[in-house]
């Protein structure tokens, strides 16, 4: 049973989270989801279950599902207290993630599929965990807000959304075995979905990408900038010139770029000068917040609360499917944290 990821110690990334796993360590999912889609699989009191949802796989408010037992054990029938015990015991979170735009499976944000979403439109943070829980509508999940440059601009707090009153949720307990539940407010799943609105507000930088070197000195006043690899840089690109910050490039020429006239080169320009160039950039990307926790009540199957497990941060979260965020920076301390399925970062453009 040891391979199907039943253990007595704490589920971490090493027995990845007690996720079901044969000797070689891989994921044993029906099909394509083994890479794509391990946050459906999960614990609760029947075994390891296999959610297949009829439609937006990654949508953690799907209400159209089949669930497949990939292995009964009853010994997760039991809190899991104790040495040598086992059981579901208090569940973890094994990923953290924004849901993709396209809602496909596999995720398309961080292999591209994607640049992110649009001003004012409805993002979802999904956070996962090894086994059901219990989620009241109204907790809470920081978001936070950056420039192109990796600043802060501001922060937005994400909701854990209810399902509809009238919708009917199976539910599997050790009193009760399997019920229906109708007008839960939050969310049963080991899946939970906090929705937010991406900003209307965007904010414009200039992101150095490149610099290029005055190959023919630039009298004073000169907008005609003869420099090195003029090809390397765009129309509209911001150009920094001694005495004058950000210019924007009109024209290109084969040899140099052009500023506009109220740009002009305030100082001269000596052969070899360094001349950083930039991208005009506006937008804002969300960050998911590692270092909070989420604010709210979030129980398992035995009423037990596991808010106090949700420091984002202090978790190596897993990873499939090459889609994970590596070492953010302005969001992540470590370039070896792997941070969860999908992206932790999504781009908000016009």
């Amino acid at each position: 049973m040891a391979l199907w990821g039943i253990s007595s110690s704490t589920a971490t990334e090493s027995n990845f989270y007690n996720i079901p796993k044969s000797e070689n360590g891989s994921i044993q999912f029906p099909g394509v989801d083994r890479e794509y889609t391990p946050h459906n699989v999960f614990a609760d009191v029947r075994g390891w279950i296999y959610r297949e949802y009829g439609a937006y796989p990654n949508s953690g408010l799907g209400l159209t599902y089949a669930d497949e037992i990939l292995i009964t054990a009853t010994s997760l029938n039991t809190a899991g207290s104790g040495s040598g015990s086992t059981g579901i015991g208090t569940a973890q979170i094994t990923a953290v993630f924004f849901e993709d735009p396209n809602q496909n499976s596999p995720i398309s944000v961080g292999s591209g599929g994607t640049a992110g979403v649009t001003t004012a439109q409805t993002v979802n943070v999904h956070v996962v965990y090894n086994a059901k829980v219990y989620a009241g509508a109204g907790a809470t999940i920081e978001v936070t807000q950056y420039d192109a440059n990796g600043t802060t601009v501001g922060k937005t707090i994400g909701y854990a959304s209810s399902v509809p009153a009238s919708a009917e949720v199976f539910d599997y307990t050790n009193w009760g075995g399997k019920t229906i539940v109708s007008g839960y407010n939050g969310q049963i799943t080991n899946r939970v979905s906090f929705a937010l609105t991406a900003p209307s507000t965007l904010t414009t930088v200039n992101k150095i990408y490149t610099s290029v070197s005055v190959a023919t000195t630039v009298a004073v006043g000169g907008t005609n900038l003869f420099v090195s690899n003029p090809s390397s840089v765009s129309i509209g690109d911001s150009i920094t010139i001694l005495g004058k910050e950000n210019a924007e490039i009109i024209a290109i020429g084969g040899t140099f770029v052009q500023i506009g006239t109220g740009d002009t080169s305030a100082q001269l320009q000596p052969v070899g000068t360094a001349l950083t160039v930039s991208d005009r950039v506006t937008n804002r990307v969300l960050g998911i917040r590692l270092d909070k926790n989420i604010v709210g009540v979030i129980t398992n199957s035995y009423g037990t609360t596991v808010s106090a497990e949700t420091n984002l941060f202090q978790r190596n979260l897993y990873n499939v499917g090459g889609a994970g965020t590596y070492g953010q920076a302005g969001i992540l301390d470590s370039d070896s944290l792997a941070v969860g399925i999908g992206t932790t970062t999504i781009t908000v453009t016009a």
